[in-house]
């Protein structure tokens, strides 16, 4: 994959209200703690499910293995004024011959609705165009995610369009709203 060497060569990514640090084993019981605390919340719209400690150390593992090879980019989102692990931002299929791809991620439930996902989010989308070079940023959110979808909206992020029963969560079909950002002028 193209992207190898700039996803390995990323350390942190600093916005107004968080940083952005790649996943790695240090971080297995804060993200234990912060997957157990949002657990309810994630269930409703992420077909995942980290129960275990080994749940969480095959998810750090698949993440490093993702960024050293350059096919994905998963950065876990600290609170910068208390470098608490708040959440988890994932950027996935990468184009190998485009410059795009697709991003994900949750908070954890107690620090929901104080702008971490905002500004985690605007801060990506600038290391995307000023380091990568990408054109565009693709998302898909379920249509019952009214949060997410707010965020991508304030994010510039436009609807693009609709898949019907995308997902299946838990034994639930999803529909999902597929959103894209267009990168060809400076971010905000």
């Amino acid at each position: 994959m193209p992207y190898a060497d700039e996803f390995v060569a990323v350390t942190e990514l600093t916005g107004k209200k968080c940083v952005l640090r790649p996943v790695n084993e240090d971080m297995t019981l804060p993200l234990l703690e912060a997957i157990g605390e949002s657990r309810a919340d994630l269930y409703e719209f992420l077909p995942w499910s980290s129960e275990s400690i080994e749940d969480v150390i095959g998810f750090i593992r698949s993440a490093r293995n993702q960024q050293q090879t350059g096919a994905g980019l998963h950065l876990a989102v600290f609170d910068r004024t208390s470098d608490r692990l708040v959440g988890v931002m994932g950027f996935s299929h990468i184009s190998a011959y485009s410059p795009k791809g697709e991003v994900g991620y949750w908070i954890r439930s107690g620090d929901t609705g104080k702008g971490f996902a905002t500004d985690a989010l605007r801060t990506f989308v600038r290391f995307c165009h000023n380091e990568l070079g990408f054109v565009r940023i693709d998302a898909r959110v379920a249509t019952g995610n009214l949060a997410s979808q707010a965020v991508l909206r304030r994010c510039g992020f436009q609807q693009e369009g609709l898949k019907r029963k995308a997902m299946l969560c838990h034994g639930r079909w999803l529909d999902l709203i597929l959103m894209g950002k267009l990168l060809d002028v400076p971010p905000a």
